[in-house]
């Protein structure tokens, strides 16, 4: 069986889940997929299968606070770690490493959906010369109002309620608005997809959609004050090709409006090979909406156009 999950034990004694495919022939390239908030890494099956037909390995960690890492419903949302982003973050590199050493000398791809895709940024600007190409789904630019009463509200309701608690208050602030532009949603979670079963077995899992911890929050905040910095974003490699995927009625990335800003942030940074495709009417999970098998196969076919002469490094 291609599928495996094994904890990776990280540089500060954290047990990480890392869910595996591994194709039986032929493997040419990894993916290391870094998951979206509230949700775990075990949901992207059927985008890794795919890969694995294209001879493409996927790894996929559950961030801290998430699925098997987590452990337990109880853990949910609550990330235990001082300067809790950066170390998701560096969870996200030792991946890599972890991947790289079983495959040795093999391109990798970097991939993150919405908060992944934030760790992922963050992890090319770090070290984004180990990195063949990087995919960025659900993701946006930055957010200045929204972004500074996070941290402002995270770090209140620290104080008020504790760090760990979990906080349906932040979660109505995040994302109470999100389904404002769908006529008569049939549930709180519409603006994931347009695909009903998908909707209805997200809500349908404890593992998802939970309230996260006001410090979880907080290390959201601090990820959004610190990822967006043009000395940050210069130091990613100007060649390193990078794709921006969104749908249009996406209401994280502003409907389209901070996807095209993260996109030109980019290319203001000196990034010369970035891409943006928006999938018209495609909503929060393009993997799980209704065109998932065109963003599948276009992920593929830009996947497969890197250059296989391109090596990891450790």
């Amino acid at each position: 069986m291609p599928y495996d999950c094994n904890f990776l034990t990280v540089s500060d004694g954290e047990h990480l889940a890392v869910h595996q495919w591994i194709p039986e022939n032929g493997i040419q390239k990894i993916i290391v997929l870094s998951h979206g908030m509230m949700e775990f890494a075990a949901r992207y099956e059927r985008f890794a299968l795919k890969a694995n037909e294209q001879g493409i390995a996927v790894y996929a960690p559950d961030h801290r606070g998430h699925g098997r890492t987590a452990g337990s419903l109880s853990r949910l949302g609550i990330v235990a770690a001082p300067r809790p982003f950066d170390r998701m973050s560096a969870d996200l590199r030792e991946t890599v490493d972890h991947a790289s050493l079983r495959h040795p000398g093999l391109p990798v791809i970097l991939m993150g959906h919405s908060f992944g895709s934030f760790l992922a940024l963050h992890c090319i600007e770090i070290q984004g010369t180990r990195f063949s190409g990087c995919i960025l789904s659900g993701s946006r630019g930055p957010d200045p109002i929204m972004d500074k009463a996070l941290r402002i509200l995270s770090f209140k309701m620290s104080v008020l309620t504790g760090r760990d608690k979990p906080s349906p208050f932040l979660n109505t602030l995040a994302f109470g608005s999100c389904n404002k532009r769908i006529p008569h949603p049939a549930t709180s979670n519409d603006w994931l997809s347009r695909d009903e079963a998908e909707v209805a077995a997200y809500n349908a899992s404890p593992w998802c959609g939970f309230a996260c911890s006001p410090g979880f929050y907080g290390a959201l905040g601090t990820g959004f004050a610190t990822i967006y910095r043009k000395k940050l974003l210069q130091a990613i490699p100007e060649m390193l090709p990078i794709l921006l995927i969104s749908g249009t009625d996406d209401p994280i990335g502003g409907y389209g409006v901070l996807s095209r800003k993260l996109c030109v942030r980019l290319q203001n940074a000196g990034i010369r090979n970035v891409s943006l495709s928006l999938y018209q009417d495609g909503r929060h999970e393009l993997l799980n909406d209704l065109d998932r098998d065109q963003v599948t196969q276009d992920l593929m076919s830009w996947i497969n156009a890197l250059p296989l002469t391109q090596k990891s490094n450790l």
